[in-house]
């Protein structure tokens, strides 16, 4: 599992599931799990809650918003601690999508094991391109601002290919992030 360009899982597959129900005005409540792996012999289970809207715009753009909860069960002193997120993003089409996101309270890659946190944002640009029937490539870039840390901000992108049948779909995605001039990869 992937979290803007980083791994999650420490390249480990992950057993994830969404439980969620959109009303008729358009919002959205549910809840997200994910098993995550933060140190090399460490497991737990991030649960995401989630409440947004979303709503039709003039020239065929879609807008939502959402407030998410991250919460990690079971965790150490030097593991993630829950924290919260305001995302909207700006979609077109449903072909392209613009997404900033911002965190008043995020603890990620801080170098200290006390309860530290600041404010955080990303910004990403991705695309869903249908080519075939069923088929669609996929890819992204982002920036992701934790500048209130010790420098650890980094970009990030991915590309791929997938292949969607009704509420399913199968993708192979490359990652990348770019960290102090180096260059990660890690394939989905």
């Amino acid at each position: 599992m992937f979290y803007r360009g980083v791994s999650q899982t420490h390249n480990q597959p992950a057993l994830q599931g969404d439980v969620h129900y959109e009303t008729a005005a358009s919002m959205v409540v549910g809840m997200w799990a994910s098993t995550v792996q933060p140190t090399s012999d460490t497991q737990t289970l991030e649960l995401d809650a989630y409440l947004g809207s979303r709503g039709c715009l003039p020239m065929t753009l879609l807008l939502s918003v959402t407030a998410v909860h991250y919460a990690y069960l079971d965790t150490s002193t030097w593991g993630p601690k829950d924290y919260d997120e305001i995302l909207a993003s700006l979609g077109y089409r449903g072909l392209l999508f613009a997404t900033v996101a911002w965190s008043p309270n995020t603890w990620r890659y801080s170098i200290s094991n006390d309860a530290s946190r600041h404010s955080a944002a990303s910004y990403e640009v991705a695309t869903h391109l249908p080519i075939a029937r069923d088929w669609y490539l996929s890819g992204g870039v982002g920036y992701y601002d934790l500048g209130q840390f010790v420098d650890p901000s980094y970009w990030y992108w991915n590309a791929g290919v997938g292949y969607g049948l009704r509420h399913y779909q199968m993708d192979l995605s490359l990652f990348r992030q770019r960290c102090g001039g180096e260059t990660t990869g890690l394939w989905r």
